[in-house]
């Protein structure tokens, strides 16, 4: 599930500053696809550790929503593109030590 943004986003402020800057690209589409991965690993926390409270893709984007609508338009656009990249990563990577690997699994 995606929230809907009617406000200026660090992902919308990371793809911006893409068009200015060609160079940063790399961050871009590294987030991109970490987004995408980090979002499925996140999905089985919960069958693992069933008594805490939602850690899937909905708690990042939670973390991130909060984190805008903090910081507001006119700090977001002040973030270089490594800062807006590493906060966004922080927010979708902090619980990834409760992922639990299959060969993890079959080990046990």
């Amino acid at each position: 599930m995606e929230y809907l943004k009617t406000y200026y986003s660090l992902e919308k402020h990371l793809e911006e500053t893409v068009k200015f800057n060609p160079q940063f690209e790399v961050l871009n589409s590294i987030w991109k696809l970490n987004k995408k991965n980090l979002s499925s690993a996140l999905s089985n926390i919960n069958q693992y550790y069933p008594h805490y409270s939602l850690h899937d893709r909905s708690h990042s984007l939670t973390i991130i929503n909060n984190i805008e609508l903090f910081l507001g338009e006119d700090r977001i656009k002040r973030l270089s593109p490594t800062n807006t990249w590493l906060i966004l990563m922080a927010s979708f990577t902090h619980d990834i030590g409760m992922v639990i690997f299959q060969e993890v699994i079959e080990k046990t």
